[in-house]
């Protein structure tokens, strides 16, 4: 068996590495392009409705290092996951800030010392 193993050495090794690539073919076939999960994220963050005072942001080492947002109300505490934006939301907030987003909107308006900020999302989608 060892000296099958040692003459075929080089078709074992062409062969299994045919194979590595077949493999590798097909899984990154089959993975959504960074467009889609632009449209994705984006699509997501629409059908999101948000109000409340900003009580945390950091990267969310838990959750691929995503850029959060924690707000509370007097209902309810939700984090919101500012996946692939790059409308700099997340380096403009503050904490303690007021922020409101509407179901089906892409403008985040945000209340800072009396002041009223607009910052439309952008999720690079065309």
């Amino acid at each position: 068996m060892m000296s099958f193993i040692k003459r075929n050495f080089k078709y074992i090794l062409l062969a299994n590495i045919v194979l590595l690539a077949f493999i590798i073919f097909i899984v990154n076939k089959n993975l959504p392009t960074p467009k889609e999960v632009n449209k994705k994220a984006f699509e997501s963050i629409k059908l999101n409705k948000f109000e409340g005072l900003v009580m945390d942001k950091f990267l969310d080492k838990k959750n691929h290092n995503h850029a959060t947002i924690k707000i509370k109300n007097s209902f309810v505490e939700q984090n919101i996951i500012l996946t692939r934006d790059k409308s700099d939301l997340f380096s403009f907030i503050q904490l303690g800030d007021s922020v409101l987003k509407e179901y089906g909107e892409f403008e985040v308006m945000i209340k800072r010392d009396g002041k009223l900020h607009v910052i439309k999302l952008d999720y690079k989608i065309k």
